[in-house]
């Protein structure tokens, strides 16, 4: 166990693997967590995730009300606090690692958009790497902050490269900026993936792990699409859900020298990159994978940065049509919320049994050994 470990071993071990994923920010919450209370408190660690998904919904919120209107988002308060919600807020190192690395990329996102301020610039810099160094899919922050950057070189007030550079070499483009960032991007890149591929093997072959031999193109497909659509974690629902938020996606992406707002595009790359990762590396075990509930949140905040982004672009200039659609959407939504309240009530029963003994409340607790009293 890793609280059973010396101090100075675990310090060593910050940044090592977790399974497959680095999670150097949540050790760093869950160390001084113990350094303070000397035991590991779970509670504690999911009220802090359930916090960070707040904090998370509010800066959403901020961007929503500040850009297209806050009633926008009521639909999406309905799906962030949804039940099926509950592996990320009742499943303590999931509640702050799942639930802190999109804050973090937002963060990351909102500052880098201000990057011609270098306070800004280097502020975003270190959300990236926090946000590396959370979670698996934390290390998508790079490449999302790199499309922002290229599209700002390569599109500027809808002039293309050729124009903006006006008889100047390509070299121009690039600044110390550009350099840091691109040597804080590789860094941080080469240090997550190293003994990546061992760590895998290792876990597939200390849990007798034997993946599907085949994929197909069409499991990869109806992966994505089911996982762009987990909003509502069943099958039969989220593929064809997903295929019309693949279909606004597309939308979108077709529209992208239009867009201005540049954290909540990054988002939405963020989440797809996240998505994408998954249809690589996951889909040959189902769809079923990718509509596990703790993913949910994935599909949630892609959902809510296409949105934003479509209203925002009047791709669909009728008044009349956003007012039915937001309604529409919140009902829906709402619908969502109350069913998974009934159909959810005996999972969340059962998986509150296992943090009750987590806690060291159930009669078949194993409590983590404490911290050895001082000799004062």
């Amino acid at each position: 166990d890793y609280f059973s470990l010396p101090f100075s071993e675990r310090i060593g071990k910050l940044f090592a693997f977790h399974n497959e994923h680095r999670i150097f920010t949540s050790r760093l919450i869950f160390e001084t967590l113990y350094a303070l209370l000397g035991k590991f408190a779970f509670r504690l660690c999911i009220w802090i995730g359930d916090t960070i998904l707040l904090g998370y919904m509010f800066l959403l919120g901020r961007l929503f009300s500040k850009q297209i209107g806050i009633v926008y988002f009521i639909p999406f308060l309905w799906l962030f606090l949804d039940l099926s919600n509950y592996e990320n807020t009742l499943w303590a190192m999931t509640s702050v690692s799942n639930q802190l690395v999109l804050p973090l990329a937002l963060i990351s996102l909102i500052f880098f958009d201000k990057r011609s301020d270098l306070r800004y610039f280097f502020i975003s810099l270190f959300f990236a790497i926090l946000c590396t160094y959370t979670t698996g899919a934390g290390i998508f922050i790079w490449p999302c902050l790199a499309m922002l950057a290229l599209k700002d070189w390569f599109i500027s007030n809808g002039r293309w490269l050729h124009e903006r550079l006006s008889g100047k070499s390509l070299l121009a483009l690039f600044n110390s900026k550009v350099i840091v960032f691109a040597i804080t991007a590789f860094l941080s890149t080469i240090f997550y993936l190293r003994g990546f591929i061992d760590q895998s093997i290792k876990i597939q072959a200390s849990l007798n792990f034997q993946p599907p031999e085949r994929n197909t193109l069409i499991n990869m497909l109806d992966y994505a699409c089911s996982f762009c659509g987990a909003i509502v974690p069943i099958h039969a629902i989220a593929l064809p859900l997903g295929c019309i938020v693949v279909i606004c996606i597309i939308c979108v992406l077709i529209n992208i020298r239009k867009i201005n707002d540049h954290p909540m595009l990054g988002l939405l790359f963020f989440a797809l990159c996240s998505i994408i990762s998954g249809t690589i590396f996951r889909s040959r075990f189902g769809a079923s994978q990718a509509l596990q509930l703790r993913y949910g949140i994935i599909s949630f905040s892609l959902i809510a940065s296409t949105f934003f982004i479509f209203v925002k672009l009047k791709l669909i200039s009728s008044e009349y049509f956003w007012k039915i659609a937001v309604r529409t959407m919140i009902f829906g939504c709402m619908l969502i919320n109350l069913s998974t309240l009934v159909l959810g009530w005996e999972l969340l029963e059962q998986r509150t049994q296992q943090l009750e003994i987590g806690v060291g409340i159930g009669p078949a607790c194993k409590a983590i050994p404490s911290r050895p009293a001082s000799p004062d």
